[in-house]
């Protein structure tokens, strides 16, 4: 049947496009964590040392999706979320979350426009998709807790304003709400 057939190329295809899909999100988050560990060693002897606490929230905004796995909202199939998202307006002031360093600022494939900060220790904060021309810092740049970074926006692959906030400790994503209070 000629109907069937046709079906069969377009479920085949589509399966296809998900697979090359899901191989690209893992392209950008292995690049990603390439550029944070490389920042990482970087600055490791900088004198920057995080020694514990409490991170500041990085933006107020509503909370749309936590750590862990999901729906993806570009293909609704499981798929592993590693940060947390913030809703809020286009341009909302974005601050650090801890003291540190900045050992990236710029874009990065999926994530759109990044600021990555080591506040020593293994210990990194990642911020993303912010808009373009938001990013108000520069690498290699001390920044204090709760300075302002950057302003929040919907740049890569993103679905609308918001921050996605990551933590990376010794190179792997973790809970960001174990470090916020």
């Amino acid at each position: 049947n000629a109907q069937k057939s046709d079906q069969e190329r377009v479920v085949n295809r589509l399966k296809s496009q998900i697979h090359e899909l899901n191989e690209a999100k893992q392209d950008e988050i292995n690049a990603a964590m390439s550029v944070v560990n490389q920042g990482a060693s970087n600055y490791s002897s900088s004198g920057a040392k995080y020694t514990g606490g409490q991170f500041v929230w990085p933006v107020r905004g509503t909370i749309t999706s936590y750590y862990g796995y999901r729906s993806d909202p570009f293909n609704g199939r499981s798929s592993y979320h590693d940060g947390l998202d913030i809703a809020a307006p286009g341009g909302t002031p974005i601050h650090a979350a801890a003291s540190g360093t900045v050992t990236f600022a710029g874009t990065m494939n999926g994530y759109g426009n990044v600021v990555i900060i080591f506040h020593g220790n293994g210990l990194s904060s990642f911020y993303a998709h912010i808009r373009n021309g938001g990013i108000k810092v520069s690498k290699g740049q001390s920044v204090s807790q709760g300075q302002y970074i950057a302003q929040v926006g919907s740049t890569g692959r993103s679905t609308g304003n918001h921050l996605h906030f990551s933590v990376i400790k010794n190179g792997s994503k973790v809970d960001p709400m174990s470090y916020l209070r």
